[in-house]
């Protein structure tokens, strides 16, 4: 396996969600992102708040597969900003996804719930990490719908290039 001298190797498999459990639509405690996906590049720019607008973390990010065709190991490399760099590098062109972030456990596993907001309102999605060499069965909740890891379209870099027509014909036809 190559080794990646500032990078990690994550694995995580991606879901659509149906509707969201009801202990987390009373969850008042979230994580709201806003992301920027600089023109052009595999860079994304990322805003991270609390439920009342505090400043949480800001980073510069690039994720790209291990290999190709698998979507399920991905290559993170994150340089982490102050308020100041990051409105410097938030003035290039880019595109705007926003999302709330749930923390959700479930058969002692961690889940990410991402509900989209803006164009996107009405995509779920959940996701989980697993460890490199994890052979363990994973249990997945009821109201997880499909398996969309292998699936380009829902990757941050391809939503963030979809028309408003496209978006509402993914959004619709979930």
């Amino acid at each position: 396996m190559t080794t990646y001298k500032y990078a990690r190797v994550e694995r995580e498999r991606r879901f659509l969600v149906r509707r969201l459990p009801d202990e987390v639509q009373q969850q008042a405690d979230f994580t709201r992102i806003v992301d920027s996906y600089l023109t052009n590049t595999r860079l994304r720019l990322r805003r991270m708040e609390s439920p009342e607008g505090e400043l949480l973390e800001c980073k510069l990010g690039q994720k790209y597969p291990v290999v190709a065709e698998d979507l399920e190991r991905i290559v993170t490399t994150n340089i982490y900003l102050d308020e100041s760099e990051y409105a410097i590098l938030a003035a290039l062109p880019g595109t705007r996804l926003c999302k709330r972030r749930y923390a959700y456990c479930f058969a002692e596993q961690r889940f990410s719930l991402d509900v989209f907001e803006e164009l996107f309102e009405g995509l779920m999605i959940c996701e989980i990490e697993i460890a490199e060499k994890s052979t363990a069965a994973l249990t997945l909740p009821a109201f997880v719908d499909r398996e969309i890891t292998q699936d380009m379209q829902f990757t941050g870099g391809e939503l963030a290039n979809m028309s408003n027509e496209e978006i509402r014909e993914l959004i619709t036809t979930m």
